[in-house]
C-alpha cells in the first residue's frame, strides 16, 4: 500500500439489476481525494445478510447470510465457504482462539474456524471448546477429543 493511502475504510452495500447485494470494500486514496474500491462480493438476491466479518482494514473475512431460515457464509473470495445451510450458527470466542462457530442440523453439530470454514463435520451430539482442548460427544455416547486441523480422537476399546 503507498504512503497517499490512508487507513480510512468503508464497506458499501449497493444492489444490482437483478437484485443481488454487492458488498464492497473500499479504502480512501488521499492522493486523489477518493475512494478506491478493494473488494467487491456479490450475495445472491434471496440471501439476507446478517453480519460481515472483517479480516482486517481492507478486506472482508466472510458474510453471514439466511435464507429460509437457515444460516450460511459467503467467503471475502465470494464464494461459499461452506455450501452447508445451518438451522442455527452460534459465534464463540476462546482465550486461545479468537473466535469459532458452533454450528447444527436438527440434533447434531459440528465446529467452523475463524474463517467459517468446516473444522468438524455436523455429526456429533455435543461440542465443547475451552482454551486448550475440543471435546467431542460421538451419538453413541463416545467422548473424545479433536484438534484444529479436524482430527477427532474417540476412546479405544480395550479387551478384557
Amino acid at each position: 500500500m503507498s504512503a497517499a493511502v490512508s487507513f480510512e475504510t468503508r464497506t458499501r452495500q449497493t444492489t444490482d439489476a437483478l437484485g443481488n447485494t454487492i458488498v464492497s470494500r473500499s479504502v480512501y486514496n488521499r492522493t486523489t481525494g477518493r475512494y478506491e474500491t478493494v473488494q467487491e462480493i456479490m450475495v445472491p438476491y434471496d440471501y439476507e445478510i446478517t453480519d460481515i466479518e472483517l479480516a482486517n482494514l481492507e478486506k472482508i473475512r466472510y458474510i453471514m447470510v439466511r435464507k429460509n431460515g437457515q444460516t450460511g457464509f459467503i467467503s471475502g473470495e465470494g464464494g461459499p465457504v461452506d455450501p452447508v445451510m445451518y438451522d442455527f450458527v452460534e459465534a464463540q470466542s476462546g482465550r486461545w482462539r479468537t473466535r469459532h462457530f458452533l454450528v447444527g442440523r436438527g440434533e447434531r453439530v459440528g465446529l467452523l474456524n475463524e474463517n467459517a470454514a468446516p473444522v468438524l463435520p455436523v455429526v456429533f451430539s455435543a461440542i465443547e471448546v475451552d482454551q486448550f482442548t475440543i471435546k467431542v460427544t460421538h451419538p453413541d455416547d463416545y467422548i473424545g477429543y479433536a484438534d484444529w486441523e479436524g482430527h477427532v480422537f474417540l476412546p479405544i476399546e480395550i479387551g478384557e
